[in-house]
């Protein structure tokens, strides 16, 4: 089994920003290029610029979220981010470069640990169609679907999963399966989910 050496987990920082657009960039456009039509990844994942740089910064900065990011010699590979308020895991993003080393699977357990640790009990969170089977090998359950509206209006499904946070352990070692990512807010599973055409049922934002 590979395995990343040298890897830095710590707290997101605002100057990490730009990297984490470019992050979130990257994993949609080409780990989900194959689930997505382009209108949703352009939708999901719209391209670099100084206004996009500017949200995530501010949302690094929101105290109600808890961003992660995994680095090596002081590049960013992935992030993932954590909403104890709401026990959700709101994203897991990994560059397609580092995918399948163990990066998704160290930041997720060290999420569930922050999660742990702040009490929770339980962690949902919404599965793109790519990532389902990288939860599931991380111990999520669940096949709920739901549809979500992107910003643009195009739906996209989803499934959503939790797990149980009662008696994890330190040990729990790294896969290097398939380095799944969720989404922010409309995060996507369950379909090949394209364009403008309506659901059968009624979407949830």
């Amino acid at each position: 089994m590979d395995t990343i050496v040298s890897l830095d987990l710590g707290l997101a920082q605002i100057q990490d920003a730009a990297a984490l657009v470019a992050i979130h960039y990257a994993a949609v456009h080409q780990t989900a290029a194959p689930f997505y039509a382009p209108a949703v990844l352009h939708s999901w994942a719209p391209p670099l610029t100084p206004t996009r740089v500017v949200r995530f910064a501010s949302m690094i900065a929101d105290p109600r979220s808890v961003w992660y990011v995994a680095k090596r010699e002081n590049q960013v590979l992935g992030f993932g981010v954590l909403l104890p308020a709401s026990q959700r895991l709101k994203g897991l993003y990994v560059h397609p470069d580092a995918g399948r080393q163990g990066v998704g699977t160290l930041l997720l357990h060290t999420l569930e640990d922050q999660a742990a640790q702040r009490g929770l009990t339980r962690l949902h969170l919404d599965a793109s169609l790519n990532a389902v089977s990288f939860y599931y090998q991380q111990g999520y359950g669940g096949s709920q679907t739901r549809w979500l509206v992107l910003p643009t209006g195009c739906y996209m499904c989803c499934q959503s999963l939790s797990k149980s946070l009662t008696g994890l352990t330190s040990d729990r070692g790294v896969s290097t399966g398939h380095g799944g990512h969720t989404g922010f807010g409309f995060v996507v599973a369950g379909g090949t989910g394209a364009g403008r055409v309506p659901p059968t049922k009624t979407p949830t934002s």
